[in-house]
């Protein structure tokens, strides 16, 4: 990544830390120096214009995907989806949802590094779709769950209310007698 320097953070006893600014991205060329610190030569590369119907149906699934997404979480502000879906370039896209929280480092460095705004607006997409079935399975064990609870809570008051329903009677003591009863 060609970067500025955006902010240096001091606090004693901390060790010091830089905010980078990413600019663009950058082809190493070649290693000049790595001691004491790197030094490279670097070309920019700046994401070709790709408005084939490819990059278009792509971002448009992408897009879906998103909205899908941002449904299932909680406390995500619809301005998310109004940001995402304002971008018209497939790599600004990629790269814009590439930055969401989702996604950690190693991930973030391979979506790096994939120089065609298409495939790595694909391989967003895949990544995107496995969330999807993730939080679908998720979604559906839940369910169950609760299901499964509420069919049971539902057992235990009805059986309470058939105890108080008994004493409210005064006249059956035990299993036995109720079942006589109904005979």
């Amino acid at each position: 990544v060609i970067a500025e320097v955006g902010h240096k953070i001091s606090r004693p006893g901390v060790p010091s830390h830089v905010i980078l600014q990413g600019v663009a991205r950058g082809i190493v060329h070649e290693f000049i120096q790595r001691e004491p610190y790197t030094i490279t030569e670097v070309s920019r590369w700046d994401d070709p214009v790709d408005d084939s119907l490819v990059a278009q149906a792509t971002m448009a699934n992408v897009l879906d995907q998103v909205e899908s997404y941002v449904d299932m979480l909680p406390n995500v502000p619809e301005e998310v989806v109004t940001m995402v879906r304002s971008v018209d370039e497939p790599g600004w896209l990629a790269d814009l949802i590439a930055f969401s929280p989702e996604f950690g480092p190693a991930l973030r460095q391979e979506l790096l590094e994939i120089l065609d705004p298409v495939r790595r607006l694909q391989r967003i997409s895949a990544l995107l779709q496995e969330r999807l079935e993730f939080m679908a399975l998720r979604q559906q064990i839940q369910n169950e769950a609760q299901a499964g609870m509420d069919r049971h809570q539902r057992e235990i008051m009805l059986r309470e209310q058939l105890r108080h329903i008994q004493r409210e009677l005064g006249e059956l003591a035990d299993e036995d007698e109720i079942a006589a009863r109904f005979r």
